[in-house]
């Protein structure tokens, strides 16, 4: 009976349930203990203007929105894990360098919305707070590239 409630707690407590993916708890935990003297790719994806599909179009979109995300990054394989790390940002763990053009260009054509990425390499040596702290600041440097080219 415990350990029927264990993994049930545990899972409640590492799985997003709306996006069906891990969550940030699952993903920190990971990166400092599992990772930690591996070298891998980090990247962090955030939807565009995802307030904006909120209150124009409703909760309900937005959740498909990013609900549609997770379903086009799982379905290929090509990261070992897609996390919701909070709201509309997620963080992917990939072995070898991912394109996102077209990962963008699907997700555009599905679903009308875009996202921004960014990607760092941790090697074995650096720690998970700097190479996030890099990849986000990556993401928003595209995101404020996009916005103005008007993307």
């Amino acid at each position: 009976m415990f350990f029927i409630n264990y993994r049930k707690y545990k899972k409640l407590a590492y799985w997003d349930m709306l996006c069906n993916c891990h969550n940030r708890n699952f993903i920190e935990d990971k990166l400092k203990n599992y990772y930690k003297d591996q070298q891998i790719y980090i990247s962090i994806i955030d939807i565009n203007n995802f307030k904006q599909i909120n209150d124009t179009y409703g909760h309900f979109a937005g959740d498909n929105a990013l609900i549609s995300l997770v379903d086009l990054l799982k379905e290929t394989n090509q990261f070992e894990y897609v996390c919701r790390f909070g709201g509309d940002e997620f963080i992917l763990v990939h072995k070898i360098p991912v394109e996102f053009r077209i990962y963008k260009e699907l997700f555009r054509q599905q679903t009308g919305h875009s996202f921004s990425s960014g990607t760092m390499l941790k090697k074995k040596e650096e720690s998970f707070d700097a190479i996030l702290s890099i990849a986000d600041r990556k993401l928003y440097e595209e995101k404020d590239k996009s916005k103005n080219n008007g993307k």
